[in-house]
């Protein structure tokens, strides 16, 4: 694993400070939609005024919710540092690199032509990720097409733990096989060396499944990416600077 120190910011801390004064005041007036019974129940308990799906978190709610925050989280490696490098410090001012996810189709080493990915696809790009230097934390860079779409992510999962010892960030569709995975990285060693990658429907809509992984992974212990999933001009701002700084919350970044 090589550290990287390299930062960007497009905003000085008093925009920040700007930016987050207005985000809490559309989360105090306009509020959020969310999709999910128990999410609600625990929202109003919290001190959030929820009416229907719609839910308006007080500021002082907000704040309490970031101090909470840790300001580190660990991503071990699986099988020690020898096999796989030094875990993965997820906090800020620190950096590391990955691949994305979930490309349907491949074409490359043994495919001449395009064809849809397998699960033999998945375990082999595992096992380049892992032997790049300069990768640190691996995604499934493809999306079997033979699986049931009921166990898909957990037959990713454990083509990847086959074909890696690094840190592995996971996609998947609902909360379902969370357990089960959890179950996997501990048999191989790992059980803090892994995280999730999740996404709310913008604007302003948290979705039953999206916060459904949010209480999973929250019960499991299990870090999560949830990113804002923006699109400039349609769901966010066109200009970047009325753009969020991170799209990672409650975890730290990668």
């Amino acid at each position: 694993m090589t550290t990287h120190g390299l930062r960007t910011t497009a905003l000085d801390q008093e925009s920040c400070d700007r930016l987050h004064a207005a985000t809490v005041t559309v989360l105090e007036r306009t509020g959020v939609e969310v999709q999910h019974e128990e999410a609600l129940a625990m929202l109003a308990k919290a001190g959030a005024r929820v009416d229907g799906t719609r839910v308006r978190i007080p500021g002082a709610l907000v704040d309490e919710a970031i101090a909470a925050a840790p300001s580190e989280v660990e991503l071990s490696s699986r099988g020690g540092a020898d096999a796989a490098g030094e875990p993965l410090v997820l906090r800020s001012g620190q950096t590391y690199f990955g691949t994305g996810s979930d490309c349907l189709y491949i074409s490359g080493p043994g495919a001449r032509d395009r064809r849809p990915v397998t699960l033999d696809d998945v375990e082999d790009m595992a096992v380049l990720q892992d032997k790049l230097t300069q990768i640190d934390f691996v995604m499934s860079m493809a999306h079997p097409s033979q699986v049931s779409s009921t166990y898909v992510d957990a037959a990713q999962f454990a083509a990847m733990l086959r074909g890696t010892g690094k840190p592995v960030l996971m996609v998947t569709p609902n909360a379902l096989n969370l357990d089960v995975m959890m179950e996997m990285a501990a048999a191989c060693g790992g059980a803090g060396s892994w995280g999730i990658y999740a996404m709310p429907t913008p604007p302003l809509v948290h979705g039953r499944d999206s916060v459904e992984l949010l209480i999973g992974c929250a019960r499991l212990g299990v870090p999560m990416a949830y990113a804002n999933a923006i699109l400039q001009g349609a769901t966010a701002p066109a200009s970047h600077n009325g753009l969020p700084q991170c799209a990672w919350t409650g975890t730290g970044a990668l």
